[in-house]
């Protein structure tokens, strides 16, 4: 590689806001084209906590919870982009990047998902279908080749520290970077144990080094349209709210179970940042709350109509009460409505966050 002479290099000129104003709508109408939001497969989720259906396409979403409820929310997403490809005769470039810090990425599980969302999908278009599937049958072997369509869709690269994580985003860990790719969606699962690792590893630049990386992946996602997801585990909560600068990670409930694990240094990272926590119930199901901490999504879909959903923080408290099913392969509403309301839904103050 030839040496750069530094020495003659020239401080970066200023953008006018024009410029970047003409960007924007560039990107926008770019990105209109590219497909719909990204479903996590639960509707109460979709239109009542992030609006619009799922997430945006072009951001970067924090989220703190529990670990099965934390991973659950991102294998939907990666389900939803990689089977919107199925009808693609062929297909099978790379839509979806992992990144597995811990080493409990579960193929198995993400299978499991998608298997029971194309079964999902089949029963909604009112297609005919046994009470069961016969092994080996014509109807099982449609399926399994879906199934495995979807997986070949799926990249995943095995990282043990920051520098690792840098690598994979440069091409270093992967034989296609997300520049050369049609990469949709990137999960790196756990962010937390990359973070941590590094601040304990006592070097003087860790905090630079995290800086730099947050601005990369918010710009990342920005430029390319791509939904990254990035999971940590949340701590147990034992402590009172936070009442300084941080505020505005502590959840909306103070018998929530959990609360944000590392605080400002996870925060730096995020668009959009959900906590998913359980809280005492009545039921002997554990119900899980997913709220929304932060909303500082750029917003550069298509509808750029004055919406509530369409203003920057608007989401912000948004909040619902979700259960896992026994299978633990998907999140469905806690509470079934009967009529307009629902009367625990009430005196919780559900509907006061979704007129």
């Amino acid at each position: 590689m030839p040496e750069i002479d530094r020495s003659a290099s020239q401080p970066a000129l200023p953008i006018l806001g024009s410029v970047l104003l003409q960007n924007e709508l560039k990107a926008r109408r770019r990105f209109a084209s590219q497909g719909a939001r990204i479903s996590t497969g639960c509707g109460e989720i979709d239109d009542h906590v992030l609006g619009g259906g799922g997430f945006e396409r072009g951001i970067v979403v924090g989220v703190n919870g529990e670990d099965t409820a934390g991973r659950l929310i991102a294998y939907h997403a990666i389900a939803s982009v990689v089977m919107s490809h199925l009808e693609q005769e062929g297909t099978t470039s790379r839509k979806a990047l992992v990144i597995d810090v811990s080493g409990n990425f579960s193929v198995q599980l993400l299978s499991d998902i998608i298997r029971y969302r194309l079964r999902h999908a089949t029963a909604l278009k009112g297609v005919k279908r046994p009470n069961f599937i016969v092994p080996g049958s014509k109807i099982d072997d449609d399926l399994e080749a879906k199934v495995m369509q979807c997986l070949q869709m799926v990249d995943i690269d095995t990282v043990f520290d920051i520098m690792g994580l840098w690598e994979v985003l440069g091409g270093g860990g992967s034989e296609r970077t997300l520049f050369e790719s049609n990469t949709e969606i990137l999960f790196v699962d756990n962010m937390g144990v990359l973070i941590t690792s590094l601040l304990s590893s006592g070097k003087s630049e860790a905090y630079d080094l995290l800086a730099t990386l947050a601005r990369t992946l918010v710009r990342l996602s920005h430029d390319f349209n791509i939904l990254i997801i990035l999971r940590t585990v949340a701590s147990p909560n034992t402590v009172q709210p936070d009442k300084t600068s941080m505020a505005h990670l502590n959840s909306l409930f103070t018998d929530n179970s959990v609360k944000p694990a590392l605080g400002r240094m996870f925060d730096q990272f995020t668009d959009l940042h959900l906590l998913i926590g359980n809280v005492p119930d009545t039921s002997s199901a554990k119900i899980y709350v997913v709220e929304v901490l932060k909303d500082e999504t750029p917003n550069l879909e298509a509808d750029q109509s004055v919406k509530p959903e369409n203003v920057v923080g608007a989401r912000e408290q948004r909040w619902a009460p979700v259960v896992v099913d026994s299978n633990m392969l998907r999140f469905s509403p806690a509470y079934i409505e009967k009529g307009a309301r629902t009367g625990l839904r009430l005196e919780m103050g559900w509907h006061t966050k979704h007129k």
